[in-house]
């Protein structure tokens, strides 16, 4: 695994006068540097188009794939670890590739970080949030080219983490507008928090909450302040 994510960092790193993200910012053509580049860019390029353009990787005119190659990696990492074959997962800053389970995960409430929003139960799959907790708004809106001043806390389930983690990026920028998934590759849901407590889901996300916890109204009232796996 270490070997792998060194690898990544070589390649995709953004700080690296030599990678190959800077040489193809400098000109390099895509085909001439690592072919993960590519697999990445097809990726982004994708996540650009069921997102309606609030998935991007040119902030201006800078390539930078950090949003496809977190998820992209951690996931690859986790199978090519043999970890993906037993019952576990692999934590990523927060966000969560899952096998066997079901796991018990506790999602931030971004109004109270001492207590939690809910807590889900997940078999197999992926969970990664987005939102500004803890650094501020990081978040830009790629439609407007501009910062999102009021970024809602999104959290997407799904089957992988590389698109979980790019969606939930997506549903922090647009909030509301992300409610419906039709558009999103099957089998991944949404849970939305606004930094004023409102929250909103997509149509299917209740299918993950843990069913001690029962409906998300009841999680909001009733869950304290546990550490989430």
């Amino acid at each position: 695994m270490r070997t792998l994510l060194e690898r990544v960092d070589r390649v995709f790193s953004t700080y690296r006068p030599v990678s190959d993200v800077i040489r193809v910012r400098a000109g390099t053509p895509v085909e001439d540097v690592d072919p993960d580049v590519a697999l990445v860019l097809q990726l982004a390029a994708t996540a650009h188009r069921i997102t309606g353009g609030l998935f991007d990787v040119r902030e201006g005119a800078e390539l930078d794939p950090s949003g496809v190659v977190k998820g992209w990696a951690t996931g690859a990492a986790f199978a090519d670890s043999g970890l993906g074959a037993f019952p576990g997962y692999l934590n990523a800053g927060g966000d969560l590739a899952v096998n066997g389970g079901p796991w018990r995960i506790g999602i931030e409430h971004p109004a109270d970080p001492t207590g939690l929003l809910t807590v889900l139960a997940v078999t197999g799959g992926a969970v990664a949030t987005s939102g500004s907790a803890h650094r501020g708004s990081h978040l830009w809106d790629p439609r407007t080219g501009q910062p999102v001043m009021n970024p809602w806390q999104a959290t997407v389930v799904g089957p992988e983490l590389v698109w979980a983690d790019i969606l939930a990026t997506a549903a922090a920028v647009a909030g509301p507008e992300t409610l419906d998934v039709t558009s999103w590759p099957a089998d991944y849901e949404v849970l939305l928090c606004s930094s004023t407590g409102e929250v909103r889901t997509s149509r299917g996300f209740e299918r993950w909450i843990a069913p001690d916890i029962g409906s998300l109204s009841s999680a909001e009232l009733g869950v304290g302040p546990e550490s989430g796996s």
